[in-house]
């Protein structure tokens, strides 16, 4: 019995991998939200450009920052998925249930239970048409 197990696990591994969801390149949004200016060209590597205030990095990250730290946070993520899942992905694992709009699910913060963090210091939108998660601290 004891030989089978190594083989079994050996068979199954590559069967659960392909089934795990892509994680992105990218530092989750939480993750972002939570790094300094001077740390950001590490993860990110230096900004592509600017555009209206925005910082850009690559096409899928903007962002714009205030007082030594980041205020908004754009990033794109992948169609299809259920807003919860995205958030969770993106390292707020604590969100709870989004005000639901027609093209769009919003974490406010203003109460409890709309809430993307414990703490209530941050807020996000996602609008499923365009496929973009924007965050920023309240």
């Amino acid at each position: 019995m004891r030989a089978l197990f190594p083989i079994l696990l050996l068979t199954l591994t590559p069967l659960a991998a392909a089934q795990a969801p892509a994680r992105p390149s990218r530092p989750p949004a939480a993750a972002l939200m939570r790094t300094t200016p001077a740390a950001l060209a590490g993860r990110l590597g230096p900004a592509t450009g600017r555009e209206a205030g925005w910082r850009l990095h690559g096409p899928d990250v903007a962002l714009k920052l205030r007082d030594g730290h980041v205020a908004r946070l754009r990033v794109r993520v992948a169609a299809g998925q259920r807003c919860e899942e995205v958030v969770r992905r993106e390292g707020f694992a604590h969100a709870g249930p989004p005000l639901r709009r027609h093209r769009a699910c919003e974490w406010p913060g203003i109460s409890l239970r709309h809430r993307l963090d414990r703490a209530r210091r941050f807020g996000a939108r996602l609008d499923l048409a365009e496929g973009v998660l924007e965050v920023w601290r309240r």
